[in-house]
């Protein structure tokens, strides 16, 4: 049986709860909490969405000032989801909006087209629609923001469960991080008709089993994650990191047993007794010698599972298609660079030549040659300077409380996004998948209470307002120039 996880303030805000106290919010149950701060900051979205929807000048998909309905479900890739999810059953792959050949244009490069959308999303609202008879409009946005609900709650759990240091050192911080993962500059996108909420809840469940060592519960999640979004890949890591770090732990506790005879950092047991951070225990609770060999088996297994993962959506899409690299063909046709390994940062003297122009630098003045080495020699800088502070952010007392799957999967999300991705305005909705960086950067300060609570109020204002930048700057059509969220 499962032991209880909840922290001391869970469990005294449970006693207030029970003594009567439910107006309170502090005596609230810890899903109320988050559930309560989720719904905040979704109202807070609904308003800025629907701001910017009443400024929004006719386009391809919506008329001017579209409804907020409108305006979160069908805009950029949300529109190709709603011919996927729409298509007659008879047509196309799994009776879904996708082509039996791939579309080519006079020159024969392979034009956008559906199989760079990856199928569940669409097809979980597709049957919700058939359930409710509602309309892609409706019911892709409110599916979306209730799976944004769900992974909220689980995200609570898995750093309650996955950074036991961080959390003693700060019990608020699960519902802090909730908090902060719902005030993303682009966190506006779990209610819209995006995967991101669908791959969220899947990312979060995935980690939180692989702590609670539930590995056929994980192994389902991220079968699933491998039809959301094009990240199942870097859960192999996570698999490693776990497994390393049982193996650490046994050899460790043999190396240094604890005065009573358990293992060091022992996380919570699971329901056949064993800890996530050591070897498994005997009939008697001292640390077993070894790790168990079923879990060996069932690791190794999850490890398989999470590499196939990564590469099942684009192999179907070559089955179905004919074209063994059709998903990367398909994916060609939105780049400008090469689908190789980190050839699209070839693009980021864009981007750098972009943010010289906002600081009020006009390089486009410079001799050519002199304007290019420039470019060449800030864009060094600028991604050597994102590496430093992501590995620092890692390697500081924060990061090291944090537990080694949340780690591994910020670590391997992060390099696995840099090496597939061409950079764009894209990369910030990217980012967002790799939530348990907020749990690390609200650690970073934690000497006094009164520190904390400032250093989270910072963090919130400045990215609540950049959520306003995001929508109105990104979300919303131009019809002069438009970056895809």
């Amino acid at each position: 049986m499962v032991t209880d996880t909840q922290t001391p303030t869970e469990q005294a805000v449970r006693r207030a709860w029970v003594r009567g106290r439910p107006w309170d919010p502090l005596c609230w149950p810890w899903w109320v909490q988050t559930l309560a701060v989720y719904a905040a900051s979704r109202l807070w979205l609904f308003v800025v969405f629907s701001h910017s929807a009443a400024h929004q000048p006719a386009g391809v998909w919506a008329p001017a000032a579209p409804t907020y309905f409108d305006f979160v479900s069908v805009q950029f890739d949300g529109d190709w989801y709603r011919k996927i999810a729409e298509c007659d059953p008879q047509c196309g792959f799994a009776g879904l909006g996708y082509p039996d050949d791939l579309p080519v244009d006079a020159k024969g490069d392979v034009r956008q087209n559906a199989w760079a959308f990856f199928p569940a999303f669409p097809a979980l609202v597709r049957q919700v629609m058939n359930l409710t008879g509602g309309s892609w409009e409706v019911t892709a946005p409110l599916v979306a923001t209730v799976l944004g609900a769900l992974a909220m709650l689980v995200i609570h759990r898995l750093v309650v469960d996955g950074a036991p240091k961080a959390v003693a050192a700060w019990p608020g911080l699960p519902l802090a991080t909730v908090a902060v993962v719902c005030a993303f500059p682009t966190a506006g996108v779990l209610q819209t008709a995006y995967t991101e909420s669908l791959a969220l809840l899947l990312i979060a469940v995935s980690l939180w089993a692989v702590v609670r060592r539930w590995y056929p519960l994980a192994a389902v999640a991220v079968v699933v994650l491998g039809f959301t979004r094009a990240v199942a890949l870097p859960m192999a890591v996570v698999v490693l990191a776990h497994g390393a770090a049982r193996w650490w732990a046994v050899r460790r506790a043999r190396l240094e047993p604890e005065p009573d005879g358990t293992a060091p950092d022992e996380g919570p047991p699971d329901s056949d007794g064993a800890s996530p951070d050591g070897g498994g225990t005997d009939a008697s609770g001292a640390p077993g010698d070894e790790v168990p060999l079923r879990d060996r088996i069932q690791i190794a297994g999850l490890f398989v599972v999470a590499v196939a993962s990564g590469f099942c959506w684009p192999w179907l899409t070559g089955w179905h298609t004919g074209t063994p690299d059709a998903y990367l063909r398909t994916q060609q046709a939105w780049r400008v660079t090469a689908t190789d390994p980190f050839s699209g940062w070839q693009v980021s003297q864009f981007w750098v030549g972009r943010m010289l122009t906002g600081l009020g630098i006009d390089h486009t003045s410079w001799d050519p040659v002199a304007q290019s080495h420039m470019l060449e020699v800030a864009t060094v800088l600028v991604v050597f300077a994102a590496i430093v502070l992501i590995v620092a952010l890692l390697v500081l007392p924060a990061g090291r409380r944090v537990g080694p799957e949340l780690v591994a999967w910020s670590t391997g999300y992060l390099a696995y996004i840099a090496a597939v991705i061409e950079p764009g305005s894209s990369l910030a909705r990217f980012l967002l998948l790799a939530f348990p960086m907020a749990t690390i950067s609200i650690g970073l300060v934690s000497r006094s209470p009164w520190a904390r609570r400032t250093w989270l109020a910072v963090l919130l204002v400045v990215m609540l307002w950049l959520q306003t930048v995001w929508v109105d700057a990104i979300w919303t059509y131009s019809t002069d120039i438009s970056w895809p969220p």
